[in-house]
């Protein structure tokens, strides 16, 4: 009986990669998807200074983003991000005026330790905290089509939307297909 059951259960499928992966290659300066589309990315910077506006500018605000949205002919998928803050580079600006206070004088100063403070609570936030960022996905069948669409997404003022590196574009993607890995917003 034992034997039976045995030929009974199904085999056990293994999966590749491919078949979750969605880019398999790249197109110019965009990506060509698993099914022979082609995508590209936008970062949406946004409007900013909103919770200080009034509720007629809000108002207004909205349907300045509701009439770009109209005019897009396709389809396009917005995304939220959340990445780790980058402070590297204040850090190792701090690290240096600390170095050049500790070659003037041997006794630790006022201003040596605020130093101190601020590099200890930068590498905090560096550790622990994480910024949002938004960012905008478009998908079309050529790249003339893309470029289109791109164009079309650029040219909504309030949207305020910026072509990225081709760098910044490897980190997103492998951010946006293992969503767990540790990469800072830096590009």
């Amino acid at each position: 009986m034992k034997k039976q059951k045995r030929k009974n259960k199904k085999k056990k499928i293994i999966r590749d990669i491919k078949d979750k992966m969605q880019v398999v290659g790249r197109v110019d300066e965009m990506y060509k998807t698993f099914d022979g589309d082609i995508m590209d990315i936008l970062k949406i910077n946004g409007t900013p200074g909103v919770p200080a506006f009034t509720n007629s500018e809000i108002k207004r605000l909205i349907d300045d983003y509701k009439g770009g949205i109209r005019t897009l002919v396709k389809p396009v998928n917005f995304l939220i991000l959340d990445f780790l803050v980058d402070h590297q580079n204040q850090i190792d600006y701090y690290e240096y005026k600390q170095n050049q206070l500790a070659d003037k004088d041997k006794n630790i100063s006022q201003h040596e330790w605020w130093i101190a403070q601020d590099i200890a609570n930068l590498k905090y936030r560096q550790l622990h905290k994480s910024e949002q960022q938004y960012f905008c996905v478009i998908f079309g069948e050529n790249i003339t089509e893309i470029n289109a669409i791109k164009d079309t997404v650029l040219n909504i003022t309030r949207l305020n939307a910026h072509t990225l590196s081709t760098t910044y574009k490897d980190v997103l993607i492998t951010k946006i297909n293992n969503l767990n890995s540790v990469v800072s917003a830096g590009g």
